[in-house]
């Protein structure tokens, strides 16, 4: 959730809550409910919470309080692994989108193919050009339903997938690389 006007605001991020309220200048949490039927002792054991207050500059999009989120909800896991050889570089990336509007929800093996499956969602309000890269080519690509049935042809070459988002539009794209 986020407060904010042209030059700076104020996000309020958490891990697992969806009741939010906004009033004026006002901006609120709601941390149990605590309903009495059908469960009159519900939510009344031991709870715990994350959330943190994300001062920011200019507009929440520019202050990627998008990612300040996902990162809060689905931290980095850091493993401690020896120095060893392999056929990739230090740094590397197996797919990359060029908008910074967009967030891949989900990269996973398609249901009744070897294809990927590629779920990216438009996060920023905006139509925007998107570009999905891969690391190896491109050998087919479709656009496809959340059951990933449907498919239609999109755009591809060698630099990877092309496509125009509207607005929190959830795209699914099936890919074999």
């Amino acid at each position: 959730m986020d407060i904010s006007q042209a030059d700076y605001g104020l996000s309020l991020l958490n891990d697992c809550k969806y009741g939010h309220e906004a009033l004026e200048k006002m901006i609120a949490l709601t941390l149990l409910r605590g309903p009495l039927n059908p469960d009159p002792t519900s939510d009344q054991e031991e709870h715990r919470f994350k959330y943190a207050l994300y001062p920011h500059a200019g507009t929440w999009r520019c202050a990627n309080t998008i990612g300040q989120a996902l990162d809060i909800n689905d931290p980095a896991v850091a493993v401690v692994a020896d120095n060893h050889t392999g056929p990739l570089p230090a740094s590397y990336s197996f797919i990359e989108v060029t908008a910074k509007s967009i967030t891949i929800e989900a990269v996973k093996k398609a249901e009744d193919s070897d294809a990927l499956i590629i779920r990216v969602v438009e996060r920023h309000g905006i139509n925007d050009d998107v570009t999905i890269k891969f690391a190896t080519p491109i050998k087919s690509a479709t656009e496809c339903n959340l059951l990933e049935r449907e498919d239609t042809p999109v755009k591809f070459d060698a630099e990877g997938l092309h496509f125009t988002i509207l607005p929190y539009e959830i795209r699914t794209f099936k890919v074999k690389i």
